[in-house]
């Protein structure tokens, strides 16, 4: 019965151990970079009884994946919802 406690509480320390002295490298991925592209976010909803001008649509560039920045916000465009 002891010998058999003692390997139970030998391998739950082990097995603690291992997962704190586990592989921790770092590892660097090459991403391309596709450049920016356009992205639209539109929300176009014609709620019955309204003139249905009222629509929200947003347009940014997109920024390459590990770029600090945010999509950056596209002004001045001339949006045409038909």
């Amino acid at each position: 019965m002891k010998k058999t406690k003692i390997y139970n509480s030998t391998s739950v320390i082990l097995v603690k151990l291992s997962f704190l002295i586990s592989c921790t490298d770092t590892v660097d991925v090459d991403v391309p970079n596709a450049g920016s592209r356009l992205l639209i976010e539109a929300l176009i909803n014609w709620e019955k009884g309204t003139s249905g001008q009222t629509q929200t649509i947003k347009l940014s560039e997109s920024t390459a994946y590990f770029d600090s920045n945010l999509d950056v916000s596209v002004t001045g465009a001339s949006v045409i919802v038909t």
